[in-house]
């Protein structure tokens, strides 16, 4: 693994009940300020690698090396390492009764341990930097799709980490709302965020990514420099998964 790689997943595998196979046996690994975009119909078993990544699922085989470190052995400290690797749902996953500040402090105050003034002080300058400022006392239920994803986005962030996973970003938001949260995810782009983005929005993966994966049954089909594969695929069936994409 070379010294810039800080995530490597190797041979991993992902069965659930029912012999289904989620995950089956994929390999890639994602560099320091390196965005990399995973690809591929519902049900191929995407969302599932970025949970196994965030430990959110317990990996039926394989190795997930981050930062140097396996955090697939049984000892590992799982809240150290989701403070270090922020995942944004599509759902949005946000506390209903909690305001979008109380959202943002709460992890910090919990899992980093920050005191009460120091957390708020965190919050208000991740959410200031997201165009928040007018929703600190805001709930939930009073936003719109695009500016819920972009709390959920400061929650992660605010936790300092060393990676981000969005999962399906723009899928529960309204057409005109796509924009607003994509153009967040591209700014962290240009600030060197390491990310991976889970994503139907070939366009956008195309101008944002610097490496791309397709998946399909639980396989990386093709993976390579997201330009080049995203314009020219080289396996057939990617090709097809593009093609029927893009045409829609």
């Amino acid at each position: 693994m070379s010294e810039d790689t800080l995530l490597k997943v190797e041979n991993l595998h992902k069965v659930f009940p029912g012999n289904v196979y989620a995950v089956n046996g994929i390999n890639f690994e994602v560099k320091n300020k390196q965005v990399v975009v995973i690809i591929g119909a519902s049900g191929s078993g995407k969302s599932t690698v970025l949970r196994c990544i965030n430990r959110l699922e317990v990996p039926t085989d394989g190795n997930i090396i981050f930062n140097g470190k396996s955090i697939t052995d049984k000892s590992v400290d799982l809240n150290q390492v989701r403070s270090e690797i922020g995942f944004v749902f599509q759902s949005f996953e946000l506390f209903p009764h909690l305001t979008v500040l109380r959202n943002v402090t709460l992890s910090l105050e919990m899992v980093r341990k920050m005191e009460p003034k120091d957390a708020e002080a965190k919050a208000i300058e991740v959410l200031s930097d997201l165009d928040l400022t007018d929703k600190f006392d805001a709930y939930p239920g009073q936003l719109s799709g695009g500016q819920k994803q972009r709390v959920a986005i400061a929650r992660a962030l605010a936790m300092n980490p060393k990676l981000m996973l969005f999962d399906e970003p723009t899928s529960a938001l309204d057409p005109e709302l796509v924009g607003y949260v994509l153009d967040t995810i591209r700014m962290l782009a240009e600030k060197g965020m390491t990310m991976i983005v889970v994503t139907h929005q070939i366009r956008f993966a195309e101008e944002v990514a610097d490496w791309a994966v397709y998946m399909t049954e639980g396989k990386i089909v093709e993976q390579g420099h997201a330009k080049e594969m995203l314009r020219n695929p080289k396996e057939e069936r990617t090709k097809q998964f593009l093609s029927s994409t893009l045409n829609k």
